[in-house]
């Protein structure tokens, strides 16, 4: 009888000591009232990691990591999209988005099937993936079915297709490797070009409903190349142009990034950062910022606090940092220790 006690008593000791053990947890993450960083690693390194700022100022690094028993999220992580409870972590050279719970980040899905993804948006139920598929040829717009999180349907677009945009029952696209922006109806999936520019990329929207496209012109490296850079303007049902601010380009540096505040846009011009009023119709004389980044490689604004995070890659295969400025002067407000080349940001 006594030995049946001790071996109770050993099993229920046993059971608590892998309990506690087990880094996996079922509670609620407090990641909320602050702003995700999405690291992109180092190429070919499978270090790509979620880092979290909060807004007491410390920092929650590799948080995917920690909360799903120290797996792995993969090769280049490249952007995050929250919507519908979930968080979507697109992993470009992994060729896979990734599925979480935005309460503790722990992992419901992975949609696979997808080649170089780069960013997703969601509308009617559905995912809308942009895919740059292979380098020099067109990309594509995956659809997937947020139910089930699988592929139920696909459309061709540009080369290098990058960020996108929900506009009434469209998609816009931007390509950053041609001259085309694409609205695909996402009921007929009918694509339609409305823009001839070269080389788009970004896109965002101020407050008066105008349709914001940076445009980084083509490098030095392209044949043909450099060509100037600028800000393509459409409507806010992105059918006709507003304006085209030109920006410029050198042998060595293009634009690049865009955030606003809804009244002013936030761009990287060779390694300064710029300030345009939305009502302007050229672009500012003289940078806001000069030089507020080693390498400048990620953009975001938030209202709260009216503050600016710029992404500093550094060398591409240490931890970066993350650069907290004042919206309205441009002052330095905090550093942040983050994981390696952030490359954007994303408010909870």
């Amino acid at each position: 009888m006594k030995n049946k006690f001790y071996l109770l008593i050993i099993a229920i000791i046993f059971s608590i000591s892998i309990t506690s053990c087990d880094n996996t947890t079922n509670e609620p993450s407090a990641y909320t009232n602050g702003v995700f960083v999405t690291n992109e690693g180092a190429f070919g390194s499978s270090n790509s990691e979620l880092s979290f700022i909060n807004s007491d100022g410390s920092v929650n690094n590799n948080i995917y990591g920690a909360n799903n028993s120290s797996a792995i999220l993969g090769d280049v992580f490249q952007s995050m999209t929250i919507a519908n409870g979930n968080a979507y972590l697109v992993v470009n050279n992994s060729n896979k988005v990734v599925v979480v719970d935005i309460d503790n980040l722990q992992i419901k899905a992975s949609i696979t099937g997808l080649i170089q993804p780069r960013y997703i948006a969601t509308y009617g139920g559905k995912g809308y993936v942009s895919e740059w598929h292979s380098f020099g040829n067109n990309g594509y717009l995956k659809i997937i079915d947020l139910s089930t999180n699988t592929i139920v349907d696909s459309v061709e677009v540009g080369k290098q297709a990058d960020q996108i945009m929900v506009v009434d029952d469209n998609i816009l696209v931007a390509n950053s490797g041609d001259t085309t922006l694409h609205l695909v109806n996402t009921i007929t999936l009918a694509k339609t070009n409305i823009g001839d520019v070269d080389f788009p990329r970004y896109v965002s929207k101020t407050s008066d409903g105008n349709i914001w496209i940076l445009y980084t012109g083509k490098p030095s490296w392209e044949a043909g190349g450099p060509t100037d850079g600028g800000l393509l303007v459409l409507n806010s049902t992105a059918t006709v142009i507003v304006k085209n601010i030109n920006i410029g380009s050198t042998s060595v540096a293009n634009p690049s990034q865009l955030a606003t505040d809804g009244n002013n846009l936030y761009y990287e011009y060779q390694g300064d950062l710029h300030k345009l009023d939305k009502s302007a119709t050229v672009a500012p004389a003289s940078p806001f910022v000069i030089a507020p980044a080693t390498y400048f490689y990620g953009l975001g604004y938030y209202a709260a606090g009216d503050v600016l995070y710029i992404g500093d890659a550094g060398n591409f295969s240490t931890s970066g940092t993350v650069k907290k400025l004042n919206a309205t002067t441009g002052a330095l407000l905090d550093t942040y220790n983050v994981g390696i080349a952030p490359n954007g940001f994303v408010l909870n």
